[in-house]
């Protein structure tokens, strides 16, 4: 019941909002920790929620912050300041794609630190971090079904610097495609698995398949794991399948979230939204169906679809939406 209220008045907020809103306040510092706000708590699943160390219900909303798949210090001005505007608008999560070739490499120490550096920065602004498995394969590029070797190794890894830091989360793999549920399920289990050998209580995210949107064989097999949140990606081209089928059903039997959403007014595989009038629509389904999360594609200017149409940080009409959507829920989400 908690949940449907702070939704609908989420509901409420986004319909009164127009045009752009001021920055609110960044979220107070707890520079003592030198790691963020005290209420920065464990996430775990409760039934179909997931909640804080309270039992207080959390949304996460937030954005993607695209590089460090791409280039090994961030592509283009990844600083704090950066992490911070972000809490300025109201997200409470970053998603953090990462390339597993770099971040194994002993010869790129380099690469793990800033991966690091970029938790931290997330931790003092208030942030939870979701690290995404953004691409596998020893060529770094293939997407659509992990090198197991590669994966399990990184997800161990990556558990292991981050083991006892509630928030950081995982989502273990991108977008897999060209591959059924039936196929998917025992390697997601395995990556999973690599996870909770250093990590056992971290929150971890499975996707669907059909890159990342279709759910639908979770029902007859679900994760046979604890912990687990499902996650969703929303893109427009995605119209063959109404997203209630693909995996809005799904919330009413687990926790699911949407990782990526996002449009630019481009044409892509045949299918053509106008920014904001999908911008509005994913998010207010998301709101309205009580879906645990959302988190935009992207926070850049390079990696479309994105939130701005240049450095000096000017929304596109698909970021104007978003920013304006995390103004109306900060302080709802948690």
């Amino acid at each position: 019941m908690l949940k449907r209220i702070m939704l609908v008045l989420v509901a409420g907020a986004l319909a009164a909002c127009a045009g752009a809103l001021p920055l609110a306040e960044a979220p107070e510092r707890d520079d003592a920790a030198g790691l963020g706000p005290p209420d920065l708590t464990r996430l775990r699943v409760a039934g179909t929620q997931i909640v804080n160390a309270r039992g207080q219900p959390v949304v996460l909303r937030g954005v993607n912050r695209p590089g460090l798949e791409l280039d090994e210090t961030g592509y283009e001005r990844f600083t704090e300041a950066d992490i911070g505007l972000m809490a300025q608008y109201g997200a409470n999560v970053v998603r953090l794609p990462i390339n597993p070739v770099w971040y194994l490499d002993q010869g790129r120490p380099a690469y793990r630190r800033r991966v690091a550096e970029v938790v931290t920065w997330a931790e003092r602004h208030g942030m939870y971090t979701l690290l995404d498995l953004h691409w596998s394969n020893p060529d770094s590029t293939a997407v659509c079904r992990p090198d197991m070797v590669q994966a399990t190794a990184f997800w161990r890894t990556a558990a292991e610097t981050f083991a006892g830091r509630p928030a950081v989360l995982y989502d273990i793999y991108n977008e897999p495609c060209q591959i059924t549920w039936e196929e998917w399920a025992p390697l997601a289990e395995a990556l999973i698995d690599a996870v909770r050998s250093a990590e056992p209580e971290g929150l971890v995210l499975v996707p669907g398949v059909d890159w990342s949107y279709d759910l639908r064989g979770v029902l007859e097999r679900p994760i046979q794991r604890e912990q687990v949140v499902y996650k969703a990606h929303d893109y427009p081209w995605k119209a063959y399948l109404p997203r209630e089928a693909a995996y809005g059903f799904l919330a009413d039997h687990y926790p699911v979230v949407l990782g990526e959403f996002g449009a630019d007014g481009r044409v892509r595989f045949g299918f053509w939204a106008d920014p904001e009038w999908y911008g509005r629509e994913v998010i207010g389904y998301a709101e309205a169906r009580g879906l645990d999360g959302w988190i935009a594609w992207a926070w850049h200017i390079h990696t479309p679809p994105n939130l701005f149409a240049d450095w000096m940080y000017t929304p596109t009409p698909f970021g104007a939406v978003v920013l304006e959507a995390l103004q109306a829920a900060r302080g709802t989400g948690r």
